[in-house]
């Protein structure tokens, strides 16, 4: 491979780290950390669905919101286990009071995660901000049942 060659194809991984994660390359030349993302945690899916070939819609709530939040990205920037990445940690956020930029707190239930999802901008956790690095997520690419899911995950990682 050549020396150019291998410049480009470390520049694409980079670029699409940023946008993975819903940010906009630099305008300036800075330092770029790249953190690993967090392993997704291992949910074993029911032995039925896989032998019937089941849907993801066929999954119960838990299971389901573990493998939306591989599918649609969210672990790249979201641990399950505590380890600090771009966003805050599910692990043990449910029920929890969070500060916010800007001085407020905010108590992490359904309608914060759904507000979260569909609006990040909104209330960014302090530390991850001022502005959320998220995508927002409409309705026609994760459903209010789809949230429900995901939610149902974050609140099992007590």
């Amino acid at each position: 491979m050549t020396k150019y060659a291998a410049t480009a194809l470390a520049l694409s991984v980079v670029l699409a780290l940023i946008l993975a994660c819903g940010e906009s390359a630099p305008t300036e030349p800075s330092v770029t950390t790249i953190q690993r993302a967090s392993p997704p945690v291992p949910v074993p899916a029911p032995a039925d669905w896989i032998e019937t070939g089941g849907t993801l819609e066929d999954l119960p709530p838990i299971e389901k919101g573990a493998e939306l939040a591989l599918l649609n990205g969210c672990t790249g920037c979201h641990s399950a286990d505590g380890s600090k990445l771009t966003g805050p940690t599910w692990q043990g956020i449910f029920g929890s009071s969070e500060r916010l930029e800007g001085g407020q707190s905010a108590t992490v239930d359904a309608a914060y995660i759904t507000e979260s999802i569909r609006e990040p901008g909104l209330k960014v956790v302090e530390g991850f901000g001022p502005t959320s690095a998220m995508p927002a997520f409409a309705p026609e690419t994760l459903s209010d049942e789809d949230i429900s899911a995901i939610i149902a995950y974050i609140e099992s990682l007590q």
